[in-house]
């Protein structure tokens, strides 16, 4: 039913093992919303997946906290957990569809303040707000403040308006992808890290494909350069070698040895307001990959229209349409914006 779920429970509030389905309310995943409500300090995770056939769909998770340890001891709290503070995708898997993340915060070290997967599949999501904050200043510091990504897939989904790092710290990135993980016509913007706001990659079998990563800050003294992409040359010996491989058809504010392609203007509706939308004249559109090379799953785009509406996929998170004089009744939600598609 639709209604705002609060919970206070220490660790996991809801654990999915099994085959079920958490569902929310017809086609606004506003409708329904599960959220942390519990006092400062005390360890949250709202959702966690941990079976191939669990999945959660068309709801809003938020306000998760987890602390991930560190050399400072934190009140109240004896054991660390991991990161994914709104959403842990466990090694068995599980999917999120049409879902909104946003708020959540990881406290201490690179463990993904709202999004954490091992394994699964993340697909037209939102995740927004929250980020990484530091065991002893409290400053937005750590890594991963949106997404860390070991393993899985991370298809159409749009993130933005996250915080991971002001000061201080070799980890501030927003995304973090690691081992076997793929993204795939995301948009990657609006968010401030220390020496990335956009996309760490961390290993060599890192794959991203038709993102678009574009308007993202670095507060880091000289790293400007690296404010939309930080290719991290060696983690656990798998150095990232061939960065044309990593990045296939992305288009980022600038280009990084020929691997993604430099956007001075990306061509969004109305990106101050919170519209990423693509308007005709946008470099970004058709100038994808064939679903072939990418691997892509869904059929739609974050906004639920057809993915290929010309001859190829656009870069981001949504597809260019063509406007109609008459509106036909789909209406779709996003946290900042109420947009009615043709």
């Amino acid at each position: 039913m639709p209604g705002t779920y609060t919970y206070a429970t220490e660790y996991n509030a809801i654990a999915v093992s099994n085959a079920v389905a958490i569902i929310g309310w017809a086609a606004d995943p506003h409708e329904v919303v599960l959220q942390r409500d519990g006092p400062a300090g005390k360890n949250t995770r709202v959702l966690m997946l941990n079976h191939a056939e669990s999945a959660v769909r068309m709801v809003t998770v938020k306000g998760g906290y987890t602390w991930t340890g560190g050399t400072v001891a934190w009140p109240d709290k004896d054991t660390a957990m991991s990161g994914g503070a709104n959403l842990y995708i466990n090694e068995a898997g599980g999917t999120a569809e049409n879902c909104i993340f946003k708020d959540g915060v990881s406290q201490g070290w690179s463990c993904g303040g709202n999004v954490y997967l091992k394994a699964g599949r993340v697909v037209n999501c939102e995740i927004s707000g929250g980020g990484m904050k530091d065991l002893t200043d409290d400053q937005w510091r750590h890594g991963g403040a949106a997404l860390i990504a070991e393993a899985g897939t991370v298809e159409n989904c749009l993130i933005h308006g996250v915080r991971a790092g002001t000061s201080g710290t070799i980890n501030g990135y927003v995304v973090g992808l690691y081992g076997t993980a793929q993204m795939i016509g995301c948009t990657v913007t609006d968010n401030v890290g220390y020496f990335c706001g956009g996309i760490m990659i961390a290993d060599k079998n890192v794959r991203v494909y038709d993102t678009a990563i574009y308007g993202n800050t670095a507060t880091q003294e000289g790293a400007a350069s690296t404010a939309d992409l930080y290719l991290k040359t060696s983690h656990s010996g798998n150095n990232v070698t061939d960065v044309t491989a990593a990045f296939v058809n992305c288009a980022a504010t600038r280009a990084i040895n020929g691997a993604c392609r430099a956007v001075a203007e990306p061509g969004f509706v109305d990106a101050a307001n919170g519209d990423y939308r693509l308007t005709a004249g946008s470099p970004l559109v058709n100038a994808g990959s064939d679903s072939e090379v990418s691997g892509r799953q869904s059929a739609f785009d974050l906004l639920g229209a057809p993915r290929v509406t010309r001859n190829r996929v656009d870069i981001g998170c949504c597809e260019y349409r063509e406007p109609r004089l008459k509106q036909k009744g789909l209406i779709l939600f996003l946290s900042q914006a109420l947009l009615c598609l043709p």
